[in-house]
């Protein structure tokens, strides 16, 4: 997955993603934000790595303080 695709994760929560060695740390931030969290990291080839991500924070993280939904 290339994490110029933010639109993806306003539509879907996938099960996992693809990115290269460059991409990493700023998907992971992006993941956190989100709330999904990684529990596996797969090499897939040189550089480029799977993520498998857990979804059942996301709609907490939706919600503000105030109890308004968010996105």
């Amino acid at each position: 997955m290339n994490t110029r695709q933010q639109s993806l994760f306003d539509r879907e929560q996938p099960a996992a993603v693809e990115c290269c060695g460059t991409e990493l740390l700023p998907l992971l931030a992006e993941l956190k934000e989100r709330g999904a969290v990684p529990f596996a990291m797969t090499a897939i080839c040189v550089g480029r790595w799977r993520l498998s991500l857990d979804w059942r924070n996301a709609e907490k993280m939706r919600f503000r303080s105030t109890g308004v939904q968010s996105g």
